[in-house]
C-alpha cells in the first residue's frame, strides 16, 4: 500500500508539472484543432441537415491525414520522456526505479484519456447548434455510408465508411471502438517512446515509435500480404478497418493488449540498465 501511494504521489508531481509546459498545451491545441476540423467539413457536407454529434469525430478517423495528425498531437503533450529533469530526478532519488516506471505508465495514460476526452467533447461542444444525442444515425450519415458521393469525397474528402458502419453499429457502438482501438495505439507508441527515450537517448523512442506508425502504414497497402498487414499495429488501431468485417475487433483489441503488456513487461528491466543522471543532464543542458 506505501509503494502504491507513493507511486500515486509521484504521479500527481508529473502532472501537475507537465500543465506548466508549454508544449503539454500546444499538444492538447492540436488534437482540438483536428477534431474541430473534422466537425467543420462534415458540417459543411450536411449543410443545413441535423446529425448526430459524434458522427464528425468518427469519421475524423477515415483519413491518414487525421489520424496522423491526431497522433502527433498526443506524441508532442509526452515528448519530454522519460520525463527526467533536475526536480524529477530528486523524486526519482527517494523511490526505486519500478515505482518510477509505474508511475510515469499512469501519467501517459492519464494524459492520453484527456488526449482524446477532450478532443472528443470539442467536437461535440462545436456542433451542438446543429446536432442530436440521440443514438441514431442521421440521414447525411447514412447517405453517405449506403452510397459514396462523389462531391462529398472530391469537394469534402469525405469517403464512404461502409454500408455496415451503419447496419451493423450505433454512433455510440461506434465510437466507442473508435476510441478504444486508437487509444491502444497511441498507448503503444507512447510507451515505447518513453522506454527507449529511457533506457538510451532521448531521440530513440521518438524515432522508434514513428518508425513503427510508418512502417504500419506501408503494411496497410493493396498487394500486402494478409499476414504482413495483420502485423500492423496501425491497421488493428484503426476501426474503420473492422467495419468491412475482414478483422474482428477482438482481434485487433487481444493483439493491441498483447504488444502493450509485452512493453509494460519488459520496462522495469529497461529502466534498471537507464542512466538518468545522463538523461537529467540533457535535460537541463
Amino acid at each position: 500500500m506505501k509503494g502504491f501511494l507513493k507511486i500515486i504521489h509521484i504521479l500527481k508531481g508529473q502532472l501537475l508539472a507537465s500543465f506548466c509546459e508549454v508544449r503539454v498545451w500546444i499538444g492538447y491545441a492540436i488534437g482540438i484543432m483536428v477534431a474541430l476540423k473534422g466537425e467543420y467539413v462534415f458540417r459543411q457536407y450536411a449543410g443545413e441537415r441535423v446529425f448526430q454529434m459524434f458522427e464528425p469525430y468518427i469519421m475524423n478517423f477515415q483519413t491518414v491525414g487525421n489520424v496522423t495528425l491526431m497522433l502527433l498531437g498526443f506524441v508532442i503533450v509526452i515528448s519530454d520522456a522519460p520525463f527526467i529533469n533536475q526536480r524529477s530526478a530528486l523524486t526519482l532519488y527517494r523511490t526505486s526505479r519500478g515505482q518510477w516506471f509505474w508511475a510515469m505508465t499512469l501519467y501517459i495514460t492519464v494524459h492520453s484519456v484527456m488526449y482524446f476526452v477532450i478532443s472528443v467533447a470539442a467536437s461535440a461542444i462545436f456542433n451542438i447548434g446543429q446536432a442530436y444525442a440521440a443514438n441514431l444515425w442521421s440521414r447525411p450519415m447514412d447517405n453517405l455510408a449506403r452510397f459514396q458521393s462523389t462531391e462529398a469525397l472530391v469537394k469534402w474528402n469525405l469517403a464512404s465508411p461502409g454500408e455496415l458502419l451503419v447496419t451493423e453499429y450505433s454512433p455510440y457502438r461506434a465510437l466507442f471502438f473508435t476510441l478504444l482501438l486508437i487509444w491502444l495505439y497511441s498507448l503503444i507508441l507512447a510507451e515505447l517512446l518513453f522506454l527507449l527515450n529511457a533506457r538510451f537517448n532521448k531521440a530513440a523512442g521518438t524515432i522508434a515509435a514513428a518508425a513503427v506508425h510508418a512502417i504500419g502504414y506501408i503494411l496497410m497497402f493493396d498487394g500486402i500480404t494478409f499476414i504482413g498487414k495483420n502485423l500492423s499495429l496501425y491497421y488493428h488501431g484503426l476501426f474503420s478497418n473492422h467495419v468491412s468485417g475482414s478483422i474482428s475487433i477482438v482481434t485487433s483489441v487481444c493483439y493491441l493488449l498483447l504488444v502493450l503488456c509485452i512493453l509494460l513487461f519488459t520496462g522495469p528491466a529497461l529502466l534498471s540498465r537507464a542512466d538518468f543522471s545522463v538523461l537529467a543532464g540533457e535535460k537541463s543542458g
